[in-house]
């Protein structure tokens, strides 16, 4: 009796999870996933939600590779998390860099360097997608990590709360149970359950100031934290695990120290200790703020001196230590400067940046794996030597922000890393190399079409995360730096673009780039060819047939365009974007009631999403439907208020309802937001002239 109480709920469990995947729930819990059509494999872009809700919009790179591997191809598979992916600029990262680096070095010689980095990802999420690569024949694994061990999946400052730790750092048993359970569709079922359940409770992919500081609060974790050191323990078993992975499938490894940005990124976050006293709190505070007063007056020996008192209160106090390390960096005492800035990193209660231990750690295993084929690549070394780096301190010329590598840091990771993987090479690619200097910095932005229009484009998700990361710390200043140099060597954004296809018409980012440039300069039978060469290429990027649909129907193609957004909701019924765009390409072809069904599903995940009541209040106002109109118009409004069109539409059934003084309002708010809106114009001018008097009989 007593096996039957355990064994029945297993077996149902059991059965249930054979019955959703015959029933082809859910996805399997890998990164790769075989393309039906061709003998190759993609991304799971969906691979991200075992371990974060969708709305933040964590996608992996669309990537393509074999099935089968020829005997002349060196495959390379980059790993970690958003400073290995190349976030906010994968198109750019040090993957892409290093591609174009081996091409144009080994012209004849056939490389494959497949992104396989995730973004918010640790040493917990990386091992398994180590062990799932090793299993597509790879030459080498390059493995950049280190910055998410504390905040990411199963760490103590971890944000994602549905990860199960609660502040504290799990036995690593119970992470990798937890990891195996969340593959199962079981676990997938529930997680959607609950995403249902809370869907309007959905957290921004880049939170608003408040709610980065309410996140960076439940995040800090005080150096000698046992739930700390048992996250170093984890990381070091994950990364002896990672070289016997790569070892027993005949592979290298490269284990790369992680950099950071320490002249210009202040610490997140600053504590004292509980046993402080008000008094000394008061005078800590004090002194430190005389401190900052010299050091931004330019007496830097002054604030020097300042802060030498407040470090006689407390010593291990992050933001001391950082502004230690600029006034002596202004001195000239550069040694003592990158001693200070260094432990000011390693203080931050905010650990969003690997400290000095994870580099140790690194270098510990590197060091004992040697014979197992593990190497190392010191570039916390290497970017502190680098010219980019006056007086041998990184910032902001390597960094946009605390870790993500700018353009620059992306060119110069590459570069450390390249000699490492010469010398891993075969004889008979090696004896292959072509004469001179690997390829300039200019020379590998133009056969990667990094344009103008790119950096342009690039700009605002950029000065977004900087001025996010800037409030929560409470700092006035964007810690961002915009290249703002030419890098393309041509005037013209789309030759650029136009020349790197010609040389390599199978990458698939340079041509998604390149239709991103024709779209947003109005050519939109030039995107969609662009588009439709991918979608042939890969038939399962959702966000590929989307944008395909939306160029279609710009060209007035709506048939067409529906076709390829009924796909992509088939492919993907929970992505709330190709389905607000299916309602609008079945509102075109006038088959409002279908479009409606689209857009109340969008609403019942995404409640508050302006630009869908806009739509279902078009669509209710076409069918008469005035109250539900208004209610619909209303909620747009509060969400686009600026917006033309919804103040024209909200007159239009505000004037049929008989509120025409409301109605004439909202018209004349449409015409000021938009002068050359002849709609809006003509509604305006048909609502005054029922406002008027009629004329006198003769």
């Amino acid at each position: 009796m007593a096996a039957l109480t355990v064994l029945a709920p297993v077996g149902f469990l059991a059965l249930l999870e054979c019955a959703l995947r015959i029933g082809g729930f859910g996805s399997a819990p890998t990164l790769f996933r075989k393309i039906r059509t061709q003998d190759a494999y993609t991304t799971n872009l969906d691979f991200a939600e075992r371990f974060f809700s969708r709305d933040t919009s964590i996608r992996p790179v669309p990537v393509t590779f074999g099935s089968e591997k020829s005997r002349d191809r060196y495959r390379i598979f980059v790993l970690g998390g958003s400073a290995a992916f190349g976030d906010l600029m994968p198109e750019y990262g040090f993957a892409r860099v290093l591609d174009v680096l081996l091409s144009q070095r080994y012209p004849t010689a056939h490389f494959e360097v497949v992104n396989a980095a995730v973004a918010a990802v640790n040493s917990h999420i990386v091992l398994p997608i180590l062990r799932e690569a090793a299993g597509h024949d790879p030459d080498l694994f390059v493995v950049y990590l280190g910055n998410n061990e504390v905040v990411g999946p199963y760490g103590p400052g971890a944000v994602q709360t549905s990860t199960g730790t609660a502040g504290t750092t799990p036995s690593l048993r119970r992470i990798r149970a937890g990891l195996w359970a969340r593959g199962l569709r079981i676990g997938q079922l529930a997680r959607r359950i609950g995403a249902r359940v809370t869907s309007g409770a959905a957290s921004p992919a880049v939170p608003d100031p408040a709610t980065a500081r309410e996140l960076l609060k439940r995040t800090l974790i005080r150096p000698g934290d046992p739930d700390l050191e048992r996250s170093y323990g984890h990381f070091r078993k994950n990364l002896e695990d990672m070289v016997a992975a790569a070892e027993a499938h005949s592979a290298k490894l490269i284990l790369i120290t992680v950099a950071s940005n320490l002249r210009d990124f202040a610490p997140f976050a600053s504590l004292h200790p509980d046993d402080l006293d008000g008094d000394q709190v008061r005078r800590f505070r004090s002194a430190l703020r005389e401190g900052r007063r010299r050091q931004e007056r330019g007496d830097c020996e002054g604030a020097l001196s300042e802060f030498g008192r407040v470090a006689t209160i407390d010593a291990d106090y992050a933001e001391l230590h950082f502004r230690v390390g600029t006034c002596l960096l202004e001195l000239g005492r550069e040694a003592e400067a990158r001693q200070a800035l260094g432990r000011a990193r390693d203080l931050d209660l905010g650990r969003y940046r690997a400290d000095s231990r994870i580099n140790a750690i690194i270098r510990e295993v590197a060091a004992a794996s040697q014979a197992s084929g593990a190497h190392l690549v010191d570039a916390e070394r290497r970017f502190a030597e680098s010219e980019f780096s006056p007086q041998g301190v990184p910032g902001n010329q390597l960094f946009y922000d605390h870790v993500h590598l700018a353009f620059e840091g992306s060119y110069l990771m590459a570069r450390s890393i390249l000699p490492a993987i010469e010398a891993l090479l075969p004889d008979g690619i090696r004896d292959r190399r072509a004469s001179g200097a690997p390829a300039s910095i200019e020379a590998v932005a133009d056969a990667l079409a990094l344009t103008n229009w790119d950096l342009d484009r690039l700009s605002v998700p950029m000065r977004n995360r900087s001025e996010v990361l800037a409030q929560s710390r409470g700092a006035g200043a964007s810690p961002v730096r915009f290249a703002r140099r030419r890098v393309g060597d041509a005037a013209d954004s789309g030759e650029v673009y136009r020349r790197a296809i010609e040389r390599a018409p199978n990458d698939l980012l340079l041509r998604r780039g390149y239709a991103a440039l024709l779209s947003g300069h109005g050519d939109d039978a030039g995107a969609a060819e662009q588009l439709r060469v991918l979608v042939k290429q890969v038939p399962v990027v959702v966000e590929w047939r989307v944008a395909y649909g939306i160029a279609l129907m710009q060209m007035g193609e709506v048939p067409a365009a529906l076709a390829q957004l009924e796909r992509a909701v088939q492919l993907d019924p929970e992505d709330f974007n190709a389905r607000f765009h299916l309602g609008n390409a079945l509102r075109e072809l006038g088959r409002d009631d279908e479009a409606m069904v689209h857009y109340r599903r969008v609403l019942e995940a995404r409640p508050s999403q302006p630009a869908v009541h806009h739509r279902l209040g078009l669509a209710r106002l076409a069918r008469g439907e005035l109250d539900e109109a208004v209610a619909h118009l209303e909620t747009a409004l509060r969400g686009l208020p600026n917006q033309s069109g919804v103040h024209t539409a909200l007159g239009v059934a505000l004037f049929a309802q008989g509120n025409r003084q409301r109605a004439v309002a909202h018209l004349r708010r449409a015409v000021r937001l938009d002068p050359a809106d002849p709609d809006a114009r003509q509604q305006l001018e048909a609502a005054l002239r029922t406002l008027r008097p009629a004329p006198p009989s003769p």
